[in-house]
């Protein structure tokens, strides 16, 4: 991909960014909603909605990309750290979802399953926006080349306005995921920050970083 775009459909709002094909951010834009979230933990991302609003950032950004990359809320998915790579352990049909594998220093391997309606849903979406969707990413992946590149364990906390995910990465992996529905409109970062402390505390994790900028995921992918 020469230039392509990476877009971040969040709660309440979707951020792109125009790279080249060294990485360089070109350009960078975002779409806020006021009506409601596009999407949360219990509401699915409504498909035309979605759509219409990334082709009126698009137009906006004056865009001229066709590929893109995404990212995809922690809430869309299911991750577990299992002993081998086996679908055994991803508590639905093999056939309802697709599954990566990732090895651990200790052997384990982190498991990561979405939904597959959920990625024809993407590539529906963006497809509808004039866009050929590349490359579809747990949000947490491009949080950790952002902010985890050195092999020191980092939890990053990525707050939004209806969600906040922990991110457990080192060397630019991520190796632990979790989610919760406590987040900016809750007004709740005393929470928040406590459920930070004990599962850094759980997990004997030093160095925790807050992703301050709201375009931290796409500025990864």
């Amino acid at each position: 991909m020469a230039i392509y775009l990476c877009i971040d459909i969040g709660t309440t709002s979707i951020k792109a960014a125009e790279k080249d094909s060294t990485g360089r951010i070109l350009k960078k834009a975002e779409l806020r909603r006021l009506d409601g979230p596009f999407h949360t933990s219990i509401q699915p991302l409504n498909e035309r909605e979605a759509a219409n609003c990334l082709k009126t950032l698009l137009s906006r950004m004056e865009s001229q990309s066709y590929w893109a990359a995404a990212s995809l809320p922690a809430f869309n998915a299911f991750t577990t750290v299992a002993p081998t790579p086996d679908p055994k352990y991803i508590p639905a049909a093999p056939s309802l979802y697709k599954m990566d594998a990732i090895k651990l220093n200790d052997g384990r391997y982190f498991l990561l399953a979405v939904p597959r309606e959920v990625i024809l849903k993407y590539k529906r979406i963006f497809a509808a926006a004039g866009l050929r969707l590349a490359r579809l990413e747990i949000e947490s992946f491009p949080l950790a080349r952002q902010f985890a590149r050195s092999a020191e364990p980092t939890l990053i906390i990525d707050v939004g306005e209806r969600s906040t995910t922990f991110t457990i990465a080192s060397g630019g992996k991520a190796h632990f995921v979790s989610q919760s529905d406590f987040s900016l409109v809750s007004n709740a970062e005393d929470v928040i920050m406590e459920k930070a402390r004990l599962l850094a505390e759980k997990k004997k994790i030093k160095r925790i970083i807050t992703a301050s900028s709201p375009f931290a995921v796409v500025n990864g992918l």
